[in-house]
Formats: structure tokens, C-alpha cells, sequence
């Protein structure tokens, strides 16, 4: 790729240095995000108009046509924002969403009692450390890295006794269980996991996912399992449920399920998770902060979408142990959910039609996915020392060894002055950047291939080219050795 890179002038490298002034004690990512709000003042005309982030962490994969309509008529044809809801959401949103929890874990365990309406995966989290902070303020926290940054940063916003613990990244397969296992101690009351997890993008295996059940059982723990990207596995026929474990290990007290629609329904902005327990001092504890926060979850304007989706998942779930349901059996299936006039007034045939849509729709994008983390994995794999696992979308986590002694902040720094490329690198999943340079973590960003083809592909050349333009011209770059 020919692209023809300047190096910063003495107007730039002024303007950095003044904001950098004005920065000092933010983190590493609200640093660099700073940094980035000033794209009119440091980039120029001809990079400002075709910024890329390789690691942004959403899909630009449109959502699915009926989600869209649903939610539409929500606001178009409901008028369930005249009203306010309970502190936990909507009640009959909950009735759905516990159907098809139960019908998922082959049991009617859950109730609409043990599901909590938030603000998206974040929101779930947030709240989760509050309620931690109240009831469990001596305890700690174990949380991996890499591992999504809201974990870590709610833990210090309220002065909690946490640990990052980091695994063996010279592996292929990053087993972080493995190191949380050896981690616990007798203060340990939470531990954290994503899975699939954020950035790594592997999937954990069922026995990995068993033996810190048991040992959450045992010692009496909290296990957060993050599910964001949960079904977006490429097989999930090797995809362990982690509450259908717990139910067979007689643990679900000790599970805390979070759930969101921002990953795998492609709707961030929508701001729509829950988070799912039955261990009842959970849920009080969440809808408590839920009222002092927002005081309920703004998913409850959503309730055909939500409803109407939960349906076509509890005919998923159905249809993996069996061939698709006939009409017959998804007059018995309504029959489980809450009574609602738009569920009621749609036809067998007409839901068997949206289900066949949808699956169509997951089945094309997931194969978008996967083409474009084999593209991105061709283009970076001059770069990267070991190919990382393709077990679900749409992120990885890479590592480019040429780039292991350069200052990681400065580097990001001048990739977007002089390149306009963005990236989402170690600092930004846990730990500081101080601690990262100085235990030799190495260089590890991670790459979304939920973008679309056009913008990966640029995004991943200009990278790679601006690589070898550094490794050219570092001593005339800006200079700075800051550490976050």
C-alpha cells in the first residue's frame, strides 16, 4: 500500500505537547481519547474525513431488518415511554426474557423475579460493584487481563480490593481460567470472566468452565460471567452454557449472568442488557441502585422487540435438540409467554417466517465475520508471531513483537497524527501502561473485524505500513516517554 506519511510538525508537536500538559493524571484510554477529540487541530484535512479504529470493539454489520422495525414501532406505535416502569424493567419483558432463560436451560429455574433490566453490559457491571462495595467491602475482586476495561475501572472508582491477574500470553489458547484458579485466596468473594471473552475473543472449555463453578461453590464466591458476545460463537455446539453447568453443579446461587444487545444484536446505542440470578440478595441489592440511579432501565420501551426477539430465541434454543417447530408447536410455546397483543396477533406462519429470517440473517453474518478475520489475520500475519483462535466474533487480540520496546503511548500517539489509525492495545484491557512496559507484556492490540471489509483492510495496511515508516524515522518523531 503506498501511502505517503509526514512527519509531525513543529505546530503539531506544540499542540500535542500543551494538551498532554493539561492531561496529566487521566488513564491511559482517556488520555488517548482526549487526544483524539482533537481531529481538527492534529491530523490534516486529507486524514481527518478517513480516520479508522481497528479496534473499536462494535460491528458496522447493520442490525436485523425486523429488530429495526420493531423497534420503530415501539416508539411509533407503543406508548410505553409515557409510562414509568418498575426499578428491575418491565414486567412482562421479564416474563419473556425468563421463558426463554428456562427453555434454554431445559428447567423452569427462573423467574421474572431473577432478571434486572440495565443500561446495557456496562450499566450491569457498574451497578454489580456498587452493590459489591455495599454489602462485601473488605473482599476482592479477581479480575483477568486482558478483560474488558469497565471491570477494572469500577472496582478502583469505588475502592475496591482488586487484582489483574494475567496469564500466559506466550500461549496461543490464553487460558485465563487456569490463572484465576491459582489466584483465589480466603479474601476472595468475585471473580470476573467474559465469555467468550473481550479482547481474546476464545471461547472457554466446558471443563475449564466447571472447575471454577465448583470452586465458586466451594468457597463461596461470586462468579460474573460477562455474555455479550455469547452467541456469536462460530460453533456453538462446543459452546458450554455456563448456567447449565451450574445448575448441574448445584451452584446457580453463585453465578451472576450479564447480558446485552449492544454485541450480538448489533445495537450499542439502544443501551439494553439485564442481568439474570437467582440468588435473590443479588437482585434486591441491583433493583435498590437501579432506582437511585436511573431509576429503571430504559429497555422497557423496548418491549416488542424484546419480546418478539425472545420468542425467535426460545425457537432457537428448541431447535438445536430438535428439527424445526411446526405450527402446533409454537401455539404451545406462546402459550409460556406473557400475554401481549402483538405476540397474540401474529400468526404461526408468520413467526416461523421472521425465525427463518433471522437465521438466515446470523448465518450471513457470521460468514462476514469469519471471511473478514481470515483477511485480517493475512494482512497482519508478516506481523504477528502466533495465530490467534477463530472461536467467535468480532474481535481478537494480537501481537506484534517489532513493536515491544516502543513506548505504547506515544506510539498510539503518532499512529494517529501521522496515519489517522486508532488502535485499542493492552492498557486499554487492564493494567497500566507502566505495567505493561515493565513486565515485558508486549505489544498486543485488539482488531475488530466486525468492521466492514473496505475500512479493515485500509485500516490494517496503513498500519502495517506506517510500521515500517516508524521503524524509518522514529528519531524525528514526537518525542515523549510518558507512562499511565
Amino acid at each position: 500500500m503506498n501511502v505517503n506519511f509526514q512527519i509531525p510538525s513543529k505546530k503539531i508537536r506544540k499542540k500535542v505537547k500543551s494538551l498532554l500538559a493539561n492531561l496529566k493524571g487521566e488513564n491511559f484510554i482517556h488520555t488517548l481519547e482526549a487526544i483524539y477529540a482533537h481531529d481538527e487541530v492534529l491530523l490534516p484535512s486529507s486524514i481527518r474525513s478517513d480516520v479508522v479504529n481497528i479496534g473499536s470493539g462494535t460491528s458496522d454489520y447493520p442490525a436485523f431488518d425486523m429488530y429495526r422495525k420493531w423497534i420503530a414501532d415501539d416508539i411509533l406505535l407503543r406508548s410505553y415511554y409515557y409510562s414509568y416502569s418498575s426499578s428491575a424493567g418491565s414486567q412482562t419483558i421479564r416474563k419473556a426474557l425468563s421463558v426463554m432463560e428456562n427453555i434454554k436451560l431445559h428447567k423452569p429455574r427462573y423467574t421474572p423475579e431473577m432478571i434486572c433490566l440495565t443500561e446495557g453490559a456496562t450499566g450491569a457491571i457498574s451497578s454489580l460493584f456498587e452493590y459489591f462495595k455495599s454489602c462485601y467491602p473488605d473482599s476482592e475482586i479477581l479480575i483477568p487481563s486482558p478483560e474488558y476495561y469497565v471491570f477494572a475501572f469500577s472496582a478502583k472508582y469505588y475502592h475496591l480490593n482488586y487484582r489483574e491477574v494475567i496469564p500466559d500470553l506466550s500461549k496461543t489458547r490464553i487460558n485465563t481460567i487456569g490463572t484465576l484458579l491459582s489466584s483465589v485466596s480466603d479474601r476472595t468473594k468475585v471473580i470476573v470472566i467474559t465469555n467468550p471473552d473481550n479482547p481474546v475473543g476464545i471461547r472457554y472449555k466446558l471443563k475449564d468452565i466447571r472447575e471454577l463453578i465448583k470452586l465458586a461453590k466451594r468457597k463461596n464466591i461470586f462468579l460474573i460471567i460477562d455474555e455479550v458476545f455469547f452467541d456469536l460463537a462460530f460453533d456453538k455446539k462446543f459452546f458450554p452454557e455456563s448456567d447449565c453447568i451450574a445448575e448441574e453443579e448445584s451452584a446457580l446461587n453463585n453465578i451472576i449472568l450479564v447480558k446485552s444487545y449492544a454485541k450480538n444484536k448489533n445495537l450499542p446505542g439502544l443501551r439494553i442488557g439485564y442481568i439474570l440470578s437467582t440468588n435473590r440478595e443479588v437482585i434486591e441489592q441491583m433493583k435498590k441502585i437501579q432506582e437511585q440511579r436511573v431509576f429503571f432501565a430504559t429497555g422497557s420501551n423496548y418491549k416488542t422487540f424484546i419480546i418478539l426477539d425472545a420468542f425467535i430465541q426460545a425457537i432457537d434454543h428448541l431447535a438445536i435438540s430438535r428439527k424445526p417447530l411446526n405450527s402446533q408447536e409454537i401455539r404451545e410455546l406462546r402459550k409460556l409467554f406473557p400475554r401481549y397483543e402483538v405476540l397474540q396477533d401474529l400468526s404461526e406462519e408468520t413467526i416461523l417466517d421472521y425465525y427463518t429470517k433471522y437465521c438466515s440473517y446470523r448465518n450471513n453474518m457470521l460468514s462476514s465475520y469469519s471471511s473478514n478475520f481470515d483477511k485480517a489475520i493475512q494482512l497482519l500475519k508478516p506481523y504477528i508471531n502466533q495465530i490467534p483462535p477463530k472461536d467467535s466474533a468480532f474481535n481478537t487480540f494480537v501481537h506484534i513483537p517489532s513493536l515491544d520496546n516502543v513506548n505504547y503511548f506515544y506510539f498510539c500517539l503518532i499512529l494517529y497524527v501521522c496515519a489517522g489509525i486508532k488502535v485499542s492495545m493492552g492498557p486499554y484491557f487492564g493494567l497500566t501502561q507502566q505495567r505493561w512496559q515493565q513486565d515485558d507484556l508486549g505489544f498486543w492490540m485488539r482488531v475488530t473485524f466486525g468492521l466492514n471489509r473496505r475500512s479493515l483492510e485500509k485500516g490494517i495496511l496503513r498500519f502495517t505500513a506506517f510500521i515500517d515508516f516508524y521503524q524509518k524515522n522514529k528519531k524525528k518523531m514526537i518525542k515523549t516517554d510518558l507512562l499511565i
